[in-house]
Order: C-alpha cells, then structure tokens, then sequence
C-alpha cells in the first residue's frame, strides 16, 4: 500500500504539472493588473546567507529571481570573503543584488539585519541558496497581499527539485494552523511584511529557525488572519526537508513562544522523529466527564464498548450515559441493568422513546449529564489507551478550544478510518486518508500524528464543554437527525469563535456505522431508502448552509483530491485557474474519454482557447486505467466554473450530474455532440455501447442544458428540435501537433496507399475489400489500425493504432503514402460527420480518393460512387500518374491549410464554448474571490 501510495503522488504530480503548468497568455493576463489594477508596486526582499561553494546554487535562485512576470523584487546575499560572486553570475553594478562579505567570527544575523536596513523592500523572506521560483511567484505574492491587507505575513506551497531537474515532494498545505504549526515548522520560505518585522525586533539567534519564531511572534499579536497562505507550489527547494536538523532549535521557540503567553505547558518529542508536542497543562480540580452512548440493541456492540471505558479509563471522574433509542434485545437490556447496578451510579440509562434522531439523542443526553464536558461516543468503538480522556481533556480546556477529535482505527489492522473531517470531501464531508494508512504511518506533511485544527471532527468520539454545547443550542436536531450533525456543530463552534483540534494521542478503534448500515438484502426496505433520501436532504442542507467551506476548507488544499482517500494531489480534473481571480472565463470540460473524438471537440480547442488568452480550461480527466472521470458536486463547487461542458454523454452518471448541477449549484451546462448516435450502422462496433432509447435520453439531457455545440448542419438539424440555442463549428486541426509533421513521396517501389482508422470502421472497409484485392499487385497498400481479417494476406503493412493522440499524428505521418483512400458507408450517421478524415489526409499532403458523400463535398479530392469500378478506377488513375496526383495532394494541403487550422478559428470555438456574458463584453471583477 506504501509503495503504490508513493507511486500514485509521484505520477499523480506530474501529471498535476503537465496540466496546471503556466502558460505564455496567462503570463500576460498576470500582467494587467500590474499597471491597471495594484494599489502600489511591493519590493519583495529575499536574503540568503550563503558559504564558499554554493555559488552554483546561488547562481540558480539568481536565475530564478531574473525570469519573475513581476520584477518587484530584490535579493540580498550574505557571504564569506572567499565568495565567488562572478559564478553567480552577479557583476559589478547590479541594482537588483546586493552582496554582503562578512569576515571570519562576524554574525551572519547582524549583517542580515543590516541589509534588511539598507534595501528599501517592503516584504522579507531569509531563503537558502538553490531556492528556485515559479516564474508569477512576485507577481502572485503581489496580488494577494492587494486583496488582503490584513496579511502580514505569506507563505506558499513548495516542492523539491531533484538534480536532475524534476520537481517532486510536493508540500500542499493547509492555511495557517497554530497547531499543526507547533507541532513542525510546514510554513518553509515566508515573507514578512519589514515594517512589523521591525516592530517585532527583527530576527533572532535560532539558527535555522528564525522566521519559525518570527511567526509565533506575529501570531501572539495579530492572530491567524494575518499569517497567509499562497496554495499554488510557487518555491521550490534544493532539498528534501528534514525537521530533525532544527527540532531542538524550534523546541527553544516553542518554549520561548509559550512563555510569552503564559501558558502552563510542556514541550516534548512528537510522534514522528523532528515533530514536537505540546502538553496543555490546567490548573484547578478534574473536571467531570459525561460520556455519551446512544444505541438501540447491539448488545455485543456495547458491551464491548462499555467494558473498554471501565477497564481503560484512569481519569476518575466521569459517568457514562447509555442513551436507549427503544431497546427490545433482552441481552442488552440485563446487561444495562447489570452494570447500573455493579457501577453505583457511575453509569445511567436514559431512554428516547422516539424514531432514531442522533441530534435530539444528544441533545437529550446533554440535558440530563452532570459532567462540566461532553464525549459524544458511538457504541461501536473501542477505548484501547488509560489516558484517553486526559489527553482530550488537555486540549479542550483551553479557553480558545470548542471541540476535541481523536483518530479512529478500523478494527482489522489499525487503518486510519479518521482523521479529521474535511468539507467537500467525498460529498458535503468526508474523511480524507481513510482505508488508506496504518495508524503509525506519517501521513502527506506528517498530518496522522502531530495536533492540529479542522473544521470539523466526528462525533464518533468527540469532546466539548457543555456550557459551549448550551450556549449553542447543541445540535441541530431538526435540519440533521441522521447525518451531518456533528460537522454541523463544529462549524458552528468555529463560527463562535472557537477551534475544533484533532489530536493523534487518542485512538480508539471504531467499527463504522455497524448499528446504522443493515445487511445487503435488507437495503431494499423502505425504512433504509427513507433513511437514504434524508441523508441527501441533509446533505443539500449541508451544501446551502456552509457553502463558502466547502468550496475552499482552510485545513485541506485546494489542489487535493475530494474523492480518495489518500489525501494526495488531484490528477483527474485538473483546472487551470485560481478561483479567487477571475481574469478570463472558465470552462470544465468532461471529455468523451482520450480518443480522437475527445481530442478534436474538447482537448484541442480548449487549448486554442486557453494558449489564444480566451479563457481558462479544465478537464475531467479520462485514462484507459481508470475510465471516465465524473466530479462530484463539491468539486465543481471548489473550482466555481462558469461552464461544465458534456461530450456526448447521456448515461445515467451524467444525467444524475446534470440534473444535480441544475437543481442544486448556479452553474450553466453545455452539450457538444459530433456523432448521430440516434442512429449507427449496423457494423459499427460502438453501436452495443449506446443505449437503445438514446434519442429520449438525448432530450433529457438537453432539457438540462443552455446551450448545444455540434459539428455538422446534420447534427445541428436533429438537436435544433430539442434546444433552442445550437451552436455549430467545425472540426480543425491544432497546429501545433499537424504543422511541424512531414510525409515523403515516393519512397517505396511501388505507390503507396492506404487507409487510417480505428475500429468503428467495418461497414466503411467492407466497401473496398474487392477494390484492395483487385490493385494489390499494382500498389502497396498500407493499414493503420483496422484492417478486415480478408486483406491480411493481401495488404503489404498492417500498423497498429496508435491510443496517444500525438502518437497516432506522428505515426500517420511516418506512413508516407502516395494516395489515400477515405470510404464511408452511405447511411444517415455517415452523411452527419465531418470532413476530418480529409483533413489529417489533406495537412499531410496526401491526394485522395473517397466516397461522394456530403461531409467530403467542397473539398478538393477525387469523390466516387461506392462501386468496385469506380473505386478502381480512380486509383488507377493517380498511381500510374504520380506527378499529377501529388499536385492534387499540393492543393488539399494549402486548402487544409488555408481553412481549417485551429488557430485560424479560435473565434468561433470562443462564440461557441464561451458563456454570452463574456462575448459580449461583460466582465467580472478581477478579484472575484469565490
């Protein structure tokens, strides 16, 4: 699991790269506001302090430095006498560097400070030699420091690049968590605003972790607002990151930090060597606990549960409350009275005498505790450590902490089953690194073993006060009866102002939703299909209330997957864009899988649409792994397209997306179609893939879009009776992938002809069989991809299709034909394609011969009945006069050329992909933070 999970972050990124990348347009958009928009031109000040030796790694960070958008910058160096500034690439006069010689036993620190004085930036960041930067890295720092003020401080996602270039271990990170920030040093390079590093006393002597205390200091006077978090990996460091080379350093901090505050606490060794651990320590007597435990029969269940707490537990006061949701199991009923009995009075039974509410239980059971703190507890967990209660209790007396969570383990094994609540995850919330780690694996960032704050925690052992829980109202036991409850709670704890801390030094195992989930054959009844339907209501409950968290949840990254558990970078819908800048419109698209047919309406022109600066792209993912890649609500949510585009799709997966997009999220949907799949051959080999009542599922979906795009008049007929607005373009070629490809003439002994396609073809080829038979002792005839299993012995070359895009137009290319054929079927779903098969022909420049049919009428080929003759003939003619033929191949390319490359027609893919608004001049704010 170790090894794959490993596998899958380092695939996972680089595909992430490939599609994230920067682009030359959005360079230029990121330099509009440059001029237009910015209040005011920061100067951001890196120091690096520097020995002899690393002027190779210096010379990279000046390289680095010198290819910002953004030239707001300035970089300090602090560097022994024996420094070679030269190799740096640093000359005399440079006025965006400034070099510092120190002598032997001089302080590194007092000549930072010095520089800090001397240069004239307005943000300061100490850096290592090697560090390297995305090229909008000043550029992004700028913006964000424009639209929130209230930062005084920003740090960013960071990476390493390895020596051979490639950028790996990537560290995707939550916001400011002071917790999580206690515990390890995440933050890395920060900038600081000069002035309150001054205000602040500058840096002092820890070495290696003088902005780590730097931060504390701010945090101690400005709170967590002021601490940003740029979440784009814009730094990328020379090295892996080893926290044991400063741990003892930050320990001091810590200390330092905590005696600031005045705060009784101890500073020890965390659970992964390099982390740290904060012990909370409270005055005053022990508070009482009341645990909670709601159940209806699950006699052994409970038993278990029960039998736990008084065996394990060593904090002495507390009570344990079972609260009886119409017990009948007799076993279960003894057991309770038993140890009613046996334990006087340290555990009561209360009954609920209504349907299953775990809100209305809970709040019942708070109502009726005793205890100054609350465990809501499932009667399907398992208390495995004595101080578990004490370890809750650390943190959830301190005064700024509402809420305690532990990590919970499956049964078989010790695999995470939770560690923290994310919002968006999995559906409105869900558990990120669930099934996927042992307890004692670290985890992406160490995250399943130091503290830290989340939105949200499970109930399934949870810790409050229950003055808070009061004071709240507890539960919402009205809009949540079955689900959602407890994440609801917690963000309204958050909302109060207090923080909700998961904490790794409690683990209990849970034996997840054993009372709630019945048997397979009994998941038909309608008491679970009634369950079911409210789960959604409180679902959509959920989505309404706390929309801003999901769509963006401070404790997890937005470039993360929302729908696996191993809490790794998402690779499978990937979108370009930052959603809190809106400088060009968005559009998702879900590709029809990786094929030609995704390629030319989808892949291709939403790059042209992207390069051409007319909006920002994404895209559902397909691989041949993995198949199609469907988002879920929350994610379409988190990245706040202005357009989910659909290709051909009327399966019930994206008949239940659309409907759901259209009942439940503001967001417009498009249709784009380039086959007649009402109506396909019978030879066509997709024809057992389309469901036979396509047309009513066709209408369907267009009831639920604003807009069709077709690629024929044929196909735009047929839609035009079931939407009202239909968009039509035309297939083109993508320049930069057809114009660099060449094809020579004349190479072979013999002319040389053939064909391209894939298996969809049978029908078409059947045309020719007799055609090939008849000229194969007058030509080469050459297959690339289908050939019929009758021409095997008679066609010279045979060459498999090629499933990578580029790979199949290089491979065409390679073919170097000297004529090509293109035969279609004469049937309606043939008269509604396009001319495309001529125009990777005709680009390559290959003279053709093809079927008189309408897609390829208007186009300068040789056009011929379906008739062995005619066929023959025409070939006859072009390969006994060669020269001519290439003439015709000549004048196919320049009209390929001439008409139908993308670059060319990049404006009518924008009037037909981009939202009216746009087209229209309309524009959104810039910072249009979602």
């Amino acid at each position: 699991q170790k090894i794959r999970v490993r596998y899958s972050e380092r695939y996972g990124y680089r595909v992430w790269q490939r599609l994230y990348g920067l682009d030359l347009v959005d360079a230029e958009v990121m330099a509009e506001p440059m001029s237009a928009l910015w209040k005011s031109r920061p100067v951001w000040h890196l120091v690096l302090r520097a020995e002899s030796g690393d002027e190779e790694a210096v010379a990279a960070t000046v390289e680095s430095l010198r290819a910002q958008l953004y030239d707001g910058w300035h970089l300090s160096i602090i560097a022994p006498s024996a420094f070679d500034a030269a190799r740096c690439g640093i000359g005399p006069g440079e006025q965006k560097i400034t070099l510092q010689k120190i002598g032997a036993g001089e302080s590194s620190l007092r000549a930072v400070e010095e520089t800090i004085e001397r240069v004239s930036g307005d943000w300061v960041a100490l850096g290592e030699p090697g560090l390297r930067f995305e090229p909008h890295l000043t550029a992004r720092l700028t913006d964000y420091s424009q639209i929130n003020p209230e930062w005084r401080a920003i740090f960013s996602d960071d990476d390493v690049i390895d020596s051979r270039g490639e950028r790996q271990s990537p560290r995707f990170k939550p916001d400011f968590n002071y917790d999580m920030v206690l515990a390890q040093d995440y933050l890395g390079v920060c900038f600081v605003q000069r002035a309150v590093l001054g205000e602040l006393g500058g840096f002092r002597d820890f070495p290696g972790a003088e902005t780590y205390d730097v931060i504390l200091r701010l945090w101690e006077s400005a709170g967590d607002d002021a601490i940003g978090h740029l979440d784009e990996p814009l730094i990328h460091f020379p090295r892996e990151i080893d926290l044991r080379d400063t741990e003892s350093v930050r320990h001091q901090v810590v200390e330092s930090h905590l005696g600031r505050r005045g705060v009784e606490a101890g500073v020890g060794e965390g659970l992964v060597p390099g982390t740290l651990r904060v012990s909370w320590q409270h005055e005053g007597p022990a508070p009482m606990v009341s645990i909670i435990i709601p159940t209806r029969d699950a006699f052994h269940l409970v038993e278990h549960c029960v039998e736990s707490i008084l065996e394990k537990t060593r904090y002495p006061n507390y009570e344990v409350i079972v609260v009886d949701n119409q017990s009948t199991d007799p076993d279960l009923l003894e057991y309770l009275d038993r140890k009613v009995a046996e334990t006087g009075g340290r555990i009561r039974v209360i009954p609920y005498d209504h349907p299953f509410n775990y809100a209305a239980i809970s709040n019942l059971a708070a109502r009726e505790a005793r205890g100054d703190y609350l465990v809501l507890l499932n009667n399907d967990t398992v208390v495995l450590q004595e101080q578990w209660l004490e370890n809750m209790l650390m943190h959830a007396r301190r005064p700024d902490v509402g809420v305690v969570g532990v990590r919970l383990t499956y049964a078989e094994r010790g695999i995470v089953q939770h560690a923290g609540v994310v919002l968006g995850f999995s559906g409105v919330a869900g558990h990120p690194f669930s099934g996927k780690y042992r307890f004692d694996d670290p985890g992406p960032l160490n995250r399943l073993q130091v503290d830290q704050e989340y939105c949200a925690v499970t109930a399934a052992c949870m810790m409050i006060s229950r003055g808070l829980w009061l004071e709240l109202g507890g539960m919402d036991e009205e809009n949540y009866v079955i689900c959602f409850n407890d994440v609801d709670l917690c963000l309204r704890v958050r909302e109060a102002g207090y923080r909700v801390i998961w904490t790794p030094w409690v683990t209990l195992i849970h034996k997840e939703s054993q009372t709630l989930l019945p048997p397979a054959a009994q998941r038909e009844k309608p008491e679970y299909i009634l369950r079911l339907e409210q789960r959604r209501k409180e679902s959509r409950m959920l989505r309404r209330r706390w929309e801003a968290l999901i769509q963006r949840d401070p404790a997890y990254n937005r470039h993360l997957t929302l729908v696996d558990g191993n809490g790794i970078v998402e690779n499978r819908m990937v979108c370009n864009w930052d959603p809190r800048f809106h400088e060009r419109p968005r559009l998702l698209a879900l590709p029809a899988g990786s094929g030609g047919c995704a390629e030319y309406r989808v892949w291709a022109p939403l790059r042209g649409l992207s390069r051409h600066g007319f909006a920002h792209v994404g895209y559902s993912y397909t691989n041949e792994s993995h198949g199609q890649r469907i988002p879920i609500l929350e994610e379409l949510m988190r990245a706040q397209p202005d357009f989910m585009i659909l290709q051909n799709s009327v399966g019930d997966p994206f008949l239940e997306l659309a409907e759901k997009v259209k009942q439940q999220l503001d967001l417009p949907v498009m249709f784009t179609l380039d086959d007649l799949l009402t109506n396909l051959p019978e030879a066509n080999s997709s024809r057992r893939s389309i469901p036979p009542d396509v047309r009513r599922r066709m209408r369907r979906m267009l009831s639920l879009c604003e807009r069709a795009v077709v690629s024929t008049e044929p196909l735009r007929e047929l839609l035009a009776e079931m939407i009202d607005d239909v968009r039509l373009v035309p297939n083109c070629l993508e320049n930069e992938v057809w114009e660099p490809l060449t094809s020579r003439r004349g190479v072979g002994a013999r002319p040389r002809v053939g064909w391209a396609g894939a298996q969809q073809h049978a029908g078409d080829l059947a045309l020719i069989v007799e055609v090939v038979k008849r000229t194969a002792h007058e030509v080469d005839w050459v297959f690339f991809g289908m050939c019929p299993e009758e021409l095997r012995g008679v066609v010279s070359e045979i060459h498999d299709f090629q499933i990578d895009f580029r790979d199949y137009a290089r491979k065409l290319a390679s073919l170097d034909l000297d004529l090509a054929i293109a035969p279609l079927e004469l049937h309606p779903f043939n008269e509604a394609k396009s001319n495309l098969r001529l125009l990777e022909y005709g680009v390559l420049g290959w003279p053709v011969v093809c079927t008189d049919i309408l897609p390829y009428q208007g186009a300068p080929v040789k056009r011929v009945p379906n008739r062995v003759d005619a066929w023959v003939e025409a070939i006859r003619e072009r390969v006994h006069d060669l020269d001519a033929t290439w003439k015709e191949g000549d004048r196919l390319r320049q009209w390929v050329r001439q008409n139908w490359m993308m670059d060319d027609n990049v404006q009518a893919w924008a009037n037909a992909y981009l939202p009216d608004a746009w087209l229209r001049g309309e524009r959104l704010p810039r910072y249009a933070a979602g």
